[in-house]
């Protein structure tokens, strides 16, 4: 699975290199490094993105979260209460993370079923989101995992979108489809 994150950031990279000005490369190249643990790299990244726009909410979430990991709670609590007042116009599964990120272990679990009833993620995502390490020891996310693992012939998974009028899945479909195979 690794190879497949290192052959996804080395694309963002090149994407970055081609095209600066486009802050969505760098956020998808900080989630990237986050999920192989580069969190130097991934703050770089995002910091990039809130240089480049300051009110990229879903960067100032994902940066909450790789300060978290690094012990930084200061600078994490710093963009959590940045993200915090729009969090609720994102998808569920970015509510989730959020929640996840903040400690929020009931919110997190109920936005993340959402996010599954919704096919606004992937499971192989689920399984590899940094974001969710706060919640993995919860029985009931592995009663999630288990649940939406199980086949259902009306579940037909649209990757793309969340499922919800006007809410946009913020989840790259190439970065899906990569995790998809």
């Amino acid at each position: 699975r690794s190879g497949r994150f290192q052959d996804a950031i080395h694309t963002y990279q090149q994407a970055v290199a081609i095209a600066p000005e486009r802050e969505v490369y760098s956020y998808y190249l900080g989630l990237l490094f986050a999920v192989e643990g580069q969190h130097e790299q991934a703050v770089h990244a995002f910091e990039r993105v809130l240089e480049m726009n300051p009110d990229y909410i879903l960067a100032h979430g994902a940066l909450a979260g790789v300060y978290h990991r690094m012990g930084l709670e200061n600078k994490a609590n710093h963009h959590i209460s940045i993200a915090l007042p729009s969090m609720n116009n994102e998808s569920a599964y970015n509510r989730a993370c959020f929640y996840a990120i903040c400690g929020d272990s009931e919110h997190a679990l109920e936005c993340l079923q959402d996010a599954l009833k919704n096919n606004d993620t992937t499971i192989e995502w689920m399984r590899s989101d940094p974001d969710l390490d706060p919640i993995r020891t919860d029985p009931r996310f592995h009663e999630l995992l288990t649940a939406a693992c199980q086949p259902l012939p009306e579940r037909i998974p649209d990757i793309f979108s969340s499922g919800l009028e006007t809410v946009q899945n913020r989840l790259l479909p190439v970065l899906n489809q990569s995790l998809v195979r």
